[in-house]
């Protein structure tokens, strides 16, 4: 599951930067930019569609089409809109929200995706991030999970320099130590051996 999400996350990025969908197991994550079909999709709003198959549609199914009118702004963009009417010319769509059907009769070759549902989700993390808000929410979040993975390592690792400082220190306080006691038994070996010199001479 968590492959087949992170394939359809950057299928995603790559919808956005060539226009087209990228279709991952014939699914395909798209993000509706405008409200034109509220309340079903909000704007700026991620769905999930299935690759269209050539298969029957009905009145009522929504679609993701190519729009192939030269006279509109959208022309050449991927547009997810619902099958108003179905005429000897193609489909009818329109938009929920708009007042009139679009103006040209879709046809078939142009439809790219069904409609399977929307991602709340995804919408929520995507409004998010395109935010300023949501910019230095995850930026925190990063640094957040960066502490989390590294602060106990430092930590661990200024503990283990501490407990080697403490081995340096009492290893360097037993060399003394030793040294003292050496020094204190050559004293007292050479005090032994003068006092033993004075007895001689004195004899």
């Amino acid at each position: 599951l968590a492959a087949v999400l992170i394939l359809l996350f950057f299928s995603v990025v790559a919808n956005k930067s060539s226009g087209k969908p990228s279709f991952i197991f014939n699914h395909s994550i798209l993000r509706v930019e405008t409200g034109s079909m509220e309340p079903a999709i909000g704007a700026k709003s991620y769905i999930l569609v299935k690759k269209y198959d050539g298969g029957e549609l009905a009145e009522g199914d929504i679609v993701t089409y190519r729009m192939q009118d030269v006279s509109s702004a959208a022309y050449g963009s991927l547009i997810t809109h619902r099958i108003e009417k179905i005429t000897d010319d193609g489909y009818v769509m329109k938009g929920d929200a708009n007042a009139a059907a679009d103006a040209k009769t879709v046809k078939k070759e142009d439809i790219a995706a069904t409609f399977k549902r929307n991602l709340p989700v995804f919408t929520f993390f995507g409004r998010l991030y395109a935010s300023p808000f949501g910019l230095v929410a995850l930026f925190a979040a990063f640094i957040a999970a960066c502490a989390f993975v590294y602060v106990p390592e430092i930590a661990s690792a200024l503990g283990e320099e501490k407990k080697e400082e403490e081995k340096r220190k009492l290893m360097d306080e037993r060399v003394r130590e030793e040294v003292q006691k050496m020094l204190r038994e050559n004293g007292a070996e050479h005090a032994d051996r003068e006092s033993g010199s004075e007895k001689q001479v004195n004899d």
